[in-house]
């Protein structure tokens, strides 16, 4: 009984439990007697400041060092666990204080348009879509959808995917996450309006014909990935305290509305980056020269809201 105390109870026995565990058949004089009588004898050790209630704890002898390395232990576990919390929160305002200091990048974004009509009802399906085939690459992934998918080059470390549909809508989606548009800075936005101007290139090549392309200012800007992506060795330098910053494993974090992730990545040149991406949706219909110019005003990512929020939480 002494020992199922002092290991699953973590505490000394006292006269309360004899008691409760006799129900009453010894009386409390008697149970008082017992445990003199046992410390008497060296057979139970009161520890000083170790009561429940009024009852004083007592602990066999043979166990009384290791019930207090126990609680040292616990001691020294509960100091760790608070000084990582500290580290944590400390992590939480130092991300804050990077992204706040950067513009971030752009990448992965969403464009949409509707072809123009033909004339004397000719049909999209039948003058466009019906010529996609899968011989020149034009994959139809779902049957549900009916969309034809292609993938293609841009540039250097940028490609894009066109999704084609059967009533003349094309969604492109512009990838280059190892290479990032600029979009702060007046050659960012040129470089992607050059990009822009390839695609429209390419398309007037894979569709029979460019007169039922709108120009790229009538196409819709419907989403985009943005991110402030630092250097492991820049953080390492200016934070030499905190050991690793490079992981593969990413956190996800939802919060405002918005999906955020924090993860690592290998970047060409950089080497070992940490990047805090911020996925956008825009539910409104902005054309792409207006919907570039909104995302490149100078703000913070979403997601210092989300970690201040956090961060007061915690504290």
């Amino acid at each position: 009984m002494v020992d199922k105390i002092h290991y699953k109870k973590n505490r000394g026995i006292t006269r309360e439990d004899i008691a409760q565990k006799k129900k009453s058949k010894w009386s409390a004089s008697y149970i008082k007697r017992i445990f003199h009588k046992c410390q008497k004898i060296k057979l139970l050790i009161h520890l000083e400041r170790h009561r429940q209630g009024r009852f004083k704890e007592y602990f066999l002898a043979t166990e009384t060092e290791k019930f207090l390395e126990r609680q040292q232990q616990k001691k020294k576990g509960s100091q760790r666990q608070q000084s990582l919390d500290s580290n944590e929160l400390s992590v939480i305002q130092i991300l804050i204080n990077e992204i706040t200091q950067r513009k971030p990048t752009f990448h992965k974004l969403f464009i949409h348009f509707n072809t123009l009509p033909f004339e004397n009802g000719v049909t999209f399906e039948n003058a466009i879509f019906q010529s996609l085939l899968v011989k020149d690459n034009w994959i139809e992934k779902s049957k549900e959808n009916k969309a034809k998918i292609k993938s293609f080059k841009i540039e250097s470390k940028r490609s894009c995917t066109i999704q084609v549909y059967p009533k003349g809508k094309v969604i492109v989606m512009v990838a280059c996450s190892y290479r990032p548009f600029n979009l702060h800075e007046e050659g960012g936005s040129q470089e992607f309006f050059m990009s822009i101007g390839k695609i429209e290139l390419l398309l007037d090549q894979e569709f029979p014909t460019s007169l039922i392309i709108p120009p790229s200012l009538q196409w819709l800007l419907k989403g985009y990935d943005s991110d402030v992506t630092i250097p492991e060795s820049d953080l390492k330098e200016k934070y030499p305290y905190i050991t690793q910053w490079y992981s593969k494993e990413g956190i996800q974090l939802r919060a405002l509305g918005h999906v955020f992730q924090i993860y690592g990545k290998i970047i060409p040149i950089c080497g070992k980056c940490l990047r805090i991406e911020e996925k956008c949706g825009i539910k409104e219909d902005i054309s792409l020269d207006q919907g570039i110019k909104d995302i490149a005003t100078e703000r913070p990512l979403e997601i210092v809201n989300a970690l201040e929020m956090l961060n007061n939480k915690r504290g």
